[in-house]
Parts: structure tokens; sequence; C-alpha cells
């Protein structure tokens, strides 16, 4: 004789979801910190693409503080080190209009920024037109001219991420 057990009950639960190594899991977000090779923007941009993501756009000060926090203290990449060594391209663009920012992935404009102060970026004008985490400047966005070499970071969305129906 076979016996069948069935347990019924729902929860409802909130979770961040997993990501696939070696892919790091914040929040409802997967990131890639590629470190292993530099890319000008649009390369860069095109491998995140093609790794099922796209460069990351920061959009709050908790994600930009995760970020910051693991290349200081997981990839133990000094902030104000050397100018351009351990700085990641972001997703972030003003290559349509001059001074009008906004995430490549989804057109949407700045929000959230943590632009450097100090040397009142972005100030590059029409020659730096596509922003990354400078190291240089303790993980502060900067402009930069597009061609430039650096690491980056893609972003995709966490495997089961979200509001979820258990039982």
């Amino acid at each position: 004789m076979i016996r069948l057990l069935v347990f019924c009950g729902v929860i409802v639960t909130a979770f961040g979801g997993t990501c696939n190594t070696p892919w790091v899991n914040h929040a409802d977000s997967c990131y890639l910190f590629v470190t292993h090779l530099k890319e000008n923007w649009s390369e860069a941009v095109s491998m995140c693409t093609e790794l099922g993501g796209f460069l990351v756009e920061i959009e709050t000060s908790q994600e930009d503080h995760f970020l910051k926090n693991y290349a200081i203290n997981k990839l133990h990449i000094p902030p104000g080190g050397t100018f351009g060594n351990g700085s990641f391209w972001i997703g972030g663009t003003d290559m349509l209009v001059e001074g009008d920012w906004f995430w490549l992935s989804t057109r949407e404009k700045f929000v959230y920024t943590d632009w450097y102060a100090n040397t009142s970026e972005p100030n590059g004008g029409i020659n730096e037109n596509c922003a990354h985490l400078g190291s240089h400047l303790h993980f502060h966005w900067n402009d930069a001219e597009c061609h430039q070499l650096y690491n980056f970071i893609c972003e995709s969305e966490a495997i089961g991420g979200g509001l979820g129906v258990v039982g």
C-alpha cells in the first residue's frame, strides 16, 4: 500500500534570489566584477550582454555602497590608488545629449548619483561620455573617454528573486 502525505500551506516570502557562480548577489540583482581584462565602454557593454546581463546601473545609495565595499573588501582594490588601475565601467552615458546622463539598457535618466565632487564631476564635456567608478576617486563616479580601458561590472536579475509563494 502506498501512502501519500500532503502538506498544504502557503507561505509568502520576500527574497533576494540566487546567482550563478561567479556572480554575486545583492538584493534582487546579481553582479559580475570583471577584473581579469580591461575593455573600452562599448566592449564592456557587449561583454555583459553576451553574459546575459547589462553594464551595471546604480539606482540607489545601497547598491552603490555594496559595489564599493565589494571592490574594496572582497577584491582588495584600495580606494585612492593609481588612476584607472581598479576603476570599473558602469552603464551610464551622456553620448546622445551632452549633460543628460542616462542608463543605457533602460534609457532612464539618472535619479541617484555619486559623482566625485572635488573635481565637479562630470566635467569632461563632449570628450567624456561614459561613466565609471574611479578607484583613484575613492569609487565615486567619474566621466571618462569611452575608449579608455577599465574593468567593468555586469548586472543581471537574480534567479527567483522577488515575492514568492511556497507551498
